[in-house]
Formats: C-alpha cells, sequence, structure tokens
C-alpha cells in the first residue's frame, strides 16, 4: 500500500496544476494473484478464518448467501495498460472532455511501476481512440519508455434502487450497482457493503437498512456530483482542478462528497433528465440508472 499526498492535474490545454494534501488523499494498491497483492492478502486472511475456497467451478445463484459478482452493465468504460518504465515517480491526471468525456486519463509510476489508462461514460466505442489520444498527452508532457506492457479493459455499473436484495440475497460492490459515480471508484463501496452483508447475517439484520444509513445519500450525492462535473465541459473542468490547487485536496474532495440543500433540490431534476425510459439489465427493479449519453 502507497499512500499518495501529491499528484499533478492537467487542463485540456495540458496546463499543469499540483495539488497536495496532508493526509492521504488516496492509496496505491496492487492487484493480482502474485504475492504482496491486495488480493492475495484478502484470500490468506481467509484461509487463516478456516475458510474454504473452490477455484474453478460454478454455483447458481440460488446456493450463495451474497452475491458479489462484480458489475453487470457498463455506465462506464475504462482501457489501461500496466508495464515497466524508467522514468521518475509521477501520480499524472488529465481532464480533458475531447479525449476522456465523462471521465479522465491518469498515469501512475510508482518505483518504476506505471499504470496508464483511459476512462469514459460516453461513446464507448470509441474508447481505443480516446486511450490512444490519452498516451499521446502523456507523452507530450514527458517522455517515458513502456516495458513488459500489459492491457486491460474494465467497466462500472451504477444504479440507485429501493432495494439491492433479490430471493433474500444481498448483492455487494457493483453487483448491487455501488459506486462512487463521480470518479467511479468503487472498492471502498465493495468492502463497505460486503462487511454490511456479512453483519446482515450474524446480526440477523435487514441488509437494505445497513446500506441504506451508510451509502445511500453518499450515491445520490455522486449523481450529482457527476452531473455538475460533465455539465462544465473543458471550461468547468479547468477550473476544478484550479480550485484543487488552492487548498487541502483531501478537504476539497470531502467538500464535494459532502450532503448539501441545494444538492438535495438538484437530484430529482437531474433523475428526470437522465433517466432511463426503456427496460435495462440492472439486476434491481424498480431502480433509477442513466439513459445512454454521446457525444459528437
Amino acid at each position: 500500500i502507497q499512500p499518495i499526498y501529491n499528484a499533478v492535474f492537467f487542463d485540456y490545454r495540458l496546463r499543469s496544476q499540483p495539488v497536495k494534501s496532508q493526509n492521504p488523499f488516496g492509496y496505491f494498491i496492487r492487484r493480482g494473484s502474485e504475492e504482496e497483492t491486495l488480493d492475495v492478502g484478502l484470500l490468506n486472511q481467509a484461509l487463516t478464518l478456516g475458510v474454504r475456497v473452490h477455484y474453478q467451478s460454478r454455483i447458481r445463484q440460488t446456493e450463495a448467501d451474497i452475491i458479489a459478482t462484480g458489475p453487470t452493465h457498463p455506465d462506464g468504460l475504462a482501457k489501461q495498460i500496466t508495464f515497466s518504465t524508467s522514468h521518475p515517480d509521477a501520480v499524472w491526471v488529465i481532464f480533458d472532455a475531447d479525449i476522456s468525456p465523462g471521465g479522465y486519463a491518469y498515469l501512475f509510476i510508482i518505483r518504476g511501476r506505471a499504470t496508464l489508462g483511459c476512462a469514459i461514460t460516453r461513446n464507448f466505442n470509441r474508447l481505443n481512440e480516446f486511450f490512444n489520444s490519452a498516451v499521446q498527452r502523456f507523452q507530450k508532457i514527458s517522455p517515458f519508455t513502456i516495458h513488459r506492457e500489459r492491457k486491460g479493459y474494465s467497466f462500472m455499473s451504477f444504479s440507485l434502487k429501493r432495494s439491492a436484495e433479490m430471493t433474500s440475497r444481498p448483492f455487494v460492490g457493483e453487483a448491487g450497482g455501488f459506486q462512487d459515480y463521480l470518479f467511479g471508484l468503487g472498492l471502498r463501496y465493495a468492502f463497505t457493503t460486503g462487511f454490511l452483508a456479512a453483519a446482515s447475517i450474524t446480526q440477523k439484520a435487514r441488509y437494505d437498512d445497513l446500506w441504506k444509513h451508510s451509502l445511500g445519500m453518499a450515491q445520490e450525492i455522486s449523481l450529482v456530483n457527476r452531473y455538475l462535473y460533465e455539465q462544465g465541459g473543458n471550461k468547468g473542468l479547468s477550473a476544478f482542478i484550479k480550485w484543487a490547487g488552492k487548498c487541502d485536496l483531501q478537504t476539497y474532495l470531502g467538500h464535494w462528497h459532502a450532503r448539501s440543500w441545494w444538492k438535495e433540490l438538484l437530484l430529482p431534476i437531474i433523475k428526470w433528465k437522465w433517466e432511463k425510459e426503456k427496460e435495462c439489465v440492472h439486476h434491481f427493479h424498480p431502480h433509477w440508472c442513466r439513459k445512454r449519453a454521446t457525444v459528437c
């Protein structure tokens, strides 16, 4: 685990804005099947507690107590590569609606290990084009070498629902549509809902009551944040990162996620404007999800 205190944000003209915080505003973690990764660490903890893990086998959902199968419908899409490089450490994010519509491009380099990606919420069929543009923009900022490249795709799923249970089984993480809609970060939500699902079983409590108390309003506020983030365009994104550099970044981001009366007033208007009119593939009914947006 590597805490993050400093980063550099870039706007659509590649004007840089250093940002920092007194306390970590995030953490880098390693994923995968290698030693010293989050996945292996969690596996080892489970094995120590006597959990039996079955590999290369499937069970029906009706046979499971908790459903944690990941996202089912792409409300946001990302392409990224991981590689080795000789470039110095860097935490860079580009906010440019022309190369990452509705999202952002990122390059993280820590001790020679790098991750470069492009996340979008619109025009999914152009993801490879957007990604290539992002690579060129980062190379323009500072050229870097790419060795032992590995490519991957991922997507996020977001919905607002009255219940995250089906047939009395709790759905956790993105299987339940739990996601911070502003920046598409869902790992903390996955941990939280997984814990709450287990608590609902051991304490014989209603899972829906637990997650609504912990995350319900936070998800709805993130929808308002997503709307504001997209409506501002590149000028709005430039203002966003400019203000981020004027104060403690953790505090600044905290203000974005804070509950406020005016965001609660905006929420029903945004739901009405963005709501999908036809049936969708999200699990839960009734629920709210966004109609697919496009750009020219």
